[in-house]
Formats: C-alpha cells, structure tokens, sequence
C-alpha cells in the first residue's frame, strides 16, 4: 500500500476493533469510553471542541461566510522571542496573527496559541525567525520580559480559555529540538505563567506524529504529568503504512494518563478542495486523482480524519481544523515546480458545497463545541458568558482594532452574528438554507435517512 493510499479502510476497521480490544482489557474496561480522560477545559458531556485557524485571514473567511456558528476556538501563532502576532498584527508568512483581535472579533471562542521555539535551526525561509540558541536563552531568562507580556495577554482576556502548544511538534524532524532542552524550555515557561497567576491557560504538549520518527521514542520530550492537560497530534493524513502507529502512540499514552487529545492541527494535505484533485507527495507534486468535493470529502474526511476521531472518541477531545488557501500563503506555497514543504491545497470549507454541507452536518450534530455564550459553562471552566468585557466591547472595538485590514471588521460583524446565532441553539446552529435542514430540530443533516433517524423532520 502506497504512503497516500486513501482506500485502507478495511484494514483500518480491523486494526482499530484489534486495538480496542486489547486496550479494554488492559484497562479492564467494556469498552473505550470506559477510560475516563481528566483535562483543564475539557469540554462537558463528552463533546468535542471545535476550533478554525490558522490565521485571521482564514477565520474571517469561514466566520464570514455566514454557513457556520461561531467556531468554539481560534488558532493563531507566536513564539517567545518576539511575541508578534499577540497584541499587533503580523504575518509570518502564512496571513495574519493578532491574538487580542481575535479575542475581542470572536468573545464566544476559546484561543489556541502555537508557540514556536528554536534552538538549532538557523535558516529564514519567509519571514521566519532565527533563533540558534533559543531553548538555552529561554530557559537562561532571557526572554522572561516577553514571557511577562504573554502572561499579562492571559490575565487580560481571563477568564477565556487559552490553550497553549508549546513547541508544537516537538518531535519534528524539522525543528531538531533536543529532548532534554525542550523539556527544560517548557517547564519553564509553565512555571513562569502560574509564578505569574495566570489560571486561564491549559497547557497542550503536542507531538508532529511524523511517519519516520520511530515509535517509542515520544515520550522523550516528555515534560511531565504536572505540566501536560492535553495531548496534542497533528493530522494531516491517516496511512497505515505510514503515520498510524505515530498516531496510535499518542492515543495510548493519552489512554495511560487519562488525558485528553487535541488533534491541534489538522488539514488535507495533496488534496485541493476548489480544484478536486489528490496530489502526489514527491516534489514537484502532480495530480493523481479527480476526486471532485464529494470523492475528497468521503476519502479524507470520512474514511480518514473522522473515523479516526470518532473511533476514539474516549480520548479526542478537540479538533483545530487549518481552514485556508494554503497555495496563497507564501510559507507554503509552490514556486513553479518546486515545493520543498510538500503541496498543500485549497482547504477552505466554505468553498465547495458538498464538503460544506457535510461539514454543517457534521458540525451541528451535537457532538461538537462551537462558539456560544456558554462557553466556559460548555469547557468546564464556569458559567455564563466568556468574557464579559471582551464581549460588551467586541462590536466597538473590532472595527477600531481592525486598521491593518479592512476585513477585519467583517469578522466582528460575523462573529456577532454568528453569537446570536450560537446562543439559540447552543452553539449547534446552521443556515435554514441548507438542504436537508430541519427547523423543528434546528439542525442540519448529510441526508434524509439522518434526519430521519434522530426523529427531525426535514
């Protein structure tokens, strides 16, 4: 079987009942979900949370596009050594960061932050920050000053929840952390958040599960319980033959310490939703398959990303989906003939009607976290609305805070919207256009036979 063979469902099914099996036994459990995951913010009642990143630029677009509620979370990046991107607009080179608009455009949301760290790489392909001693420095306190600036954002914005990747992708071959050093730069910058009275902040330690890394070896980078709420993996593909045993590797050890996993980053790489084509991974990529939205949306979203959330559901809790036009950012896009990061597409959901509509269904089932004024209430960190201040100012300040990009203010307008939307469904809404909508449930479904089956009328 190929690396991107996307057809290994059979053989997918038999290995998870396999491994469902054995891990009940182990835990002396009936089932999966008999494992008890224990996480700051984990969302209630066995949900999942929803968040759309990786960009404003992105967000604004699915947030926009007037489809969907709220996402529950947004993702935007930033490292220790400068901070951009937290309270200015900046681009590294895939759209723009700013964190405090993001709070203020979407006050129903969470944030995630993707806090990039260095310490031997040395190299600055598009806007990319060179930092040859970046851990040793960190942990030395030479950064504390801009540690004390993401600390103060926290207490800004709390109560609203903020997940913190640290060194996402810790294992990556292409951040050559050093386990050792890594761990010392985590814990230190944990410490200094709670030295700082910062309580508004899970910490996600999260794993790139890249095929090549050898199995066994993650827990190398491991900081330790007290300084882990969540686990963290990237999705991009599921192959057998490739990254599954990755993959399964979080899954137990999140399964070992009764954690919750955050697939914290997640796209269809070689896939192009506008212009249907799976591209091969060699480099220059080339099309291998006319699949349309419906083929992609039932190999990659179906029989790949879903059935792996779905099959354990025990332990993932979160799911941040990179919704962007990745062949326009110029971090990522290919020059003619040449992609020396992979081909990575057009993943917009909002772009094509069949995976859209699939996604609202999927979205909307009841099973997900969205944006909604219960947040904190709906991840377990209190009741009532997010923030009240960011909410009260959200309408005012969204469009003062947006002057870098006209846009901007469109995403205030959206995530207003979309709140009000939110808070009549609890955060499960979706466009009574859709065309297997019910308006006795409020919902939206892939077909009629779903619709059927859950008793709502469409």
């Amino acid at each position: 079987m190929s690396l991107l063979d996307s057809t290994p469902h059979l053989k997918q099914k038999i290995m998870r009942v396999f491994s469902t099996a054995v891990i009940a036994c182990a835990v002396g459990a009936t089932s999966l979900n008999a494992v008890a995951v224990e996480g700051k913010f984990l969302p209630k009642n066995d949900k999942k949370l929803l968040i759309i990143g990786q960009d404003l630029d992105s967000v604004q677009a699915y947030t926009n596009s007037g489809f969907f509620p709220e996402p529950g979370g947004i993702t935007n990046y930033t490292n220790p050594y400068n901070l951009r991107g937290v309270t200015d607009s900046w681009n590294y080179g895939s759209g723009t960061m700013n964190m405090q608009r993001a709070m203020e455009n979407y006050p129903n949301s969470a944030l995630a932050i993707g806090l990039f760290m260095s310490e031997v790489i040395d190299y600055d392909r598009i806007n990319r920050l060179r930092a040859p001693n970046g851990m040793t420095e960190l942990v030395n306190g030479d950064y504390d000053s801009n540690l004390d600036r993401l600390a103060q954002f926290a207490l800004d914005n709390a109560p609203r929840p903020i997940f913190l990747r640290i060194g996402y992708e810790f294992d990556g071959p292409w951040n050559a952390y050093d386990p050792e050093k890594y761990k010392r730069a985590y814990r230190h910058i944990v410490d200094h958040m709670r030295d700082a009275g910062v309580t508004n902040m899970a910490y996600v330690w999260q794993s790139s599960n890249w095929g090549n890394n050898t199995v066994g070896t993650m827990m190398n980078w491991y900081p330790g319980d007290d300084y882990v709420d969540w686990l963290g993996a990237s999705f991009f593909f599921y192959a057998e033959d490739f990254n599954a045993d990755n993959l399964d590797e979080t899954l137990n050890i999140a399964r070992e310490k009764n954690k919750p996993v955050m697939i914290a980053e997640a796209s269809a790489q070689y896939y192009d939703f506008t212009d249907g084509y799976r591209y091969t991974h060699e480099n220059p990529p080339s099309r291998v398959e006319n699949l349309g939205d419906a083929g992609i949306w039932d190999q990659f979203f179906k029989d790949q990303l879903l059935e792996f959330v779905n099959e354990n559901a025990d332990v993932v809790r979160g799911l941040a989906w990179i919704n962007a036009n990745w062949r326009e950012q110029d971090q990522w896009r290919c020059d003619p003939g040449n992609c020396p990061d992979g081909f990575w597409g057009d993943t917009r959901i909002e772009e094509t009607q069949v995976i859209r509509d699939n996604w609202i269904a999927e979205i909307t089932d009841g099973t997900w976290v969205n944006g909604s004024p219960s947040l904190l209430d709906d991840l377990g960190a209190g009741s009532g609305s997010s923030s009240s201040s960011s909410s009260s100012s959200s309408s005012s300040s969204s469009s003062s805070s947006g002057s870098s990009s006209s846009s901007s203010s469109g995403s205030s307008s959206s995530g207003s919207s979309s709140s009000s939307s939110s808070s009549s469904s609890g955060g499960n809404s979706c466009p009574a256009s859709h065309p297997v909508y019910s308006e006795q449930c409020g919902r939206c479904f892939v077909d009629e036979a779903q619709a059927m089956s859950a008793n709502c009328p469409v």
